[in-house]
């Protein structure tokens, strides 16, 4: 039933464009109210280092594999995006550092080494060698029915995620303490939180690029944020800010030539943001959580 939805949406108009149009913006609605809850918690460079460690992983498994399997790459960055959260983590234990710090350390260092490894792929005669450039600036144009399959599911399964575990996650994003009286394990609610934040950031680089997806996580909420003084409000205007953003940037991008995804999603998000802060009626109002 839901793979026979996705066939009637995809062929009532232009084919090319509505298989465009449907996966940029479920990936959009996903990232912007994933984002919201990071926004909430004051992560906001986390999203951008979840963004760039996602990278290298990537890569490395288009290098191992050769295929250009939307699944198969976004468990690549999923698997680098886990190991650079938790080398935030253990340099913020055992150092000196502030977590901003570490964050920029982890993000640099993780995006140099998919720099590298991208300069290394260009050098062998692989077939799908053109989904690199994908994976730094992002190219909807190139969006295959079976890409649409996997980010539906995938939004799905966050979604649900974040029905289910609603109260959970506020508690946790506004009082960790609260939620240990509660008997909630607030580190199972976060890990959670950031291994869906993680999953939407993996199976969005090839749509937004590595480099720009972390501006479809934040920009949406702080916009949002600009509208309204409640956090349920909050959270979904995000995500229709985020799937707007995403759905006019990518129709941007197809209909230019030469235009990448990233930068047209960035422009219009932007362009959203700017709105908001000029005309917006609760940034001076303090969000409530409930």
């Amino acid at each position: 039933m839901f793979h026979e939805f996705l066939l009637s949406m995809a062929y009532c108009a232009d084919q090319t464009l509505a298989i465009i149009a449907i996966s940029t913006g479920l990936l959009g609605l996903s990232a912007g109210i994933l984002g919201a809850f990071a926004f909430a918690q004051n992560q906001g460079m986390l999203g951008d280092a979840i963004s760039h460690a996602a990278l290298p992983g990537a890569v490395l498994a288009f290098l191992c594999t050769h295929s250009t399997n939307a699944l198969l790459l976004c468990s690549g960055g999923m698997a680098s995006a886990v190991i650079g959260i938790l080398f935030i983590e253990l340099i913020v234990v055992f150092s000196l550092l502030r977590r901003d710090a570490a964050i920029a350390v982890v993000l640099s260092v993780f995006f140099g080494i998919g720099l590298v490894l991208l300069t290394i792929a260009r050098k062998y005669p692989l077939h799908g060698q053109s989904l690199l450039n994908r994976l730094l600036f992002g190219n909807a144009a190139t969006i295959t029915i079976d890409d649409l399959y996997a980010i539906a599911t995938v939004t799905i399964v966050l979604m649900t995620i974040v029905f289910l575990l609603w109260k959970e996650f506020l508690i946790v994003v506004f009082d960790h303490h609260y939620a240990q009286t509660l008997g909630l394990r607030s580190s199972a609610g976060v890990i959670v939180l950031m291994l869906s934040i993680v999953t939407i950031v993996s199976i969005g680089l090839q749509t937004t690029g590595g480099i720009l997806m972390s501006t479809l996580l934040l920009a949406p909420a702080a916009a949002a944020r600009q509208w309204t003084t409640r956090f349920s409000h909050f959270v979904f205007l995000a995500g229709f800010f985020g799937m707007m953003g995403a759905m006019i940037g990518s129709f941007m991008s197809a209909l230019v030539d030469q235009l990448p995804t990233g930068p047209a999603i960035v422009l219009v998000v932007g362009a959203i943001l700017t709105v908001s802060l000029l005309f917006g009626c609760g940034a001076h109002v303090q969000v409530r959580g409930l």
